[in-house]
């Protein structure tokens, strides 16, 4: 973005420099056309031939200065017909990246519910783990008791 503003910049100064050129070129014929016409003498033939021959090349200058400005018109029209392109480029590139950070938030959002269920369920296989741990220890200390009652239960009978 930053390279197109320069390059609109450039553009604008190439134009601006090319419309003072024909505005000089332009006030050099009017000049010409003022010298040319103002003879208060009838012209001799050497003059009339000058003269035509200043027209021709006035002519010529003319249609070299149209067709260069022309010819910076049209490159001017082609370098904003490319950075429309380029425009249209980004546009299409952000609106795909949207596309695929929206995927992302829905995949993250999915993630995120799953994640909450699971959560319930671990939570129950603590709950479930505590409870099987306090178990076995209760049939520890019952195994304990049923040892000793079966060590008194034998010292019981050998009397």
């Amino acid at each position: 973005m930053f390279t197109a503003n320069i390059d609109i910049l450039k553009l604008n100064k190439a134009i601006d420099y090319s419309f003072e050129r024909l505005y000089l070129i332009f006030r050099m014929a009017e000049i010409n056309e003022q010298t040319g016409t103002s003879f208060e003498l009838p012209p001799t033939p050497a003059v009339v031939d000058k003269t035509d021959k200043a027209q021709k090349e006035a002519k010529i200058m003319n249609q070299k200065v149209s067709s260069f400005l022309e010819g910076q018109i049209e490159s001017t029209i082609q370098e904003y017909k490319v950075l429309g392109d380029m425009n249209d480029v980004a546009a299409q590139r952000y609106d795909d990246m949207k596309h695929v950070a929206r995927s992302v938030n829905d995949k993250y959002t999915e993630l995120n519910q799953k994640c909450e269920q699971l959560h319930t369920f671990l939570n129950q296989i603590d709950v479930i783990d505590k409870a099987s741990k306090d178990l076995e220890a209760i049939v520890y200390n019952l195994d304990e008791y049923v040892k000793k009652l079966e060590q008194r239960f034998a010292s019981m009978t050998k009397k």
